[in-house]
């Protein structure tokens, strides 16, 4: 497997959670309370996240407010989900997952595979327009 670096994985980590979020509540701030309880880590850690998510582009950061998705933050957070909804839908629809299951060995790699592997998958399957647990995938 490629070496993913732990800048990677903090993003995916917190950008997943937000942008699962967003449709609902474009302008929802997320505190480093949830997601110090999500993670069960302290606040600190949190907060430090933030920042690199903030000096990265992706998340605008207010200290006692928490964070909220830059423009870039929601190109990039569509992105990984949409990785990661293509791969629910295939490991669901071609190999029979529970939608749990699906969502659970598609958290595992969506970070590893590339957006040229995830177009190929998409065209193979259709273009599907909705993962198995109902939420759209994005397409662009």
């Amino acid at each position: 497997m490629p070496n993913i670096n732990m800048k990677e994985q903090t993003i995916s980590k917190y950008l997943k959670p937000i942008i699962r979020n967003y449709d609902q509540n474009p302008n929802k701030w997320f505190s480093t309370k949830f997601f110090a309880e999500k993670f069960n880590v302290h606040p600190s850690t949190v907060t430090e996240h933030f920042q690199s998510l903030s000096m990265l582009g992706l998340v605008e950061y207010k200290k006692y407010k928490g964070i909220k998705l830059t423009p870039h933050g929601i190109k990039q957070g569509q992105i990984l989900m949409r990785k990661h909804r293509i791969l629910e839908y295939f490991f669901s629809n071609e190999l029979g997952l529970t939608c749990e299951e699906a969502c659970k060995e598609a958290s595992k790699i969506d970070i590893y595979i590339s957006e040229k592997i995830i177009d190929k998958i998409c065209t193979k399957l259709e273009h599907p327009r909705v993962c198995p647990c109902g939420h759209n995938i994005f397409h662009y």
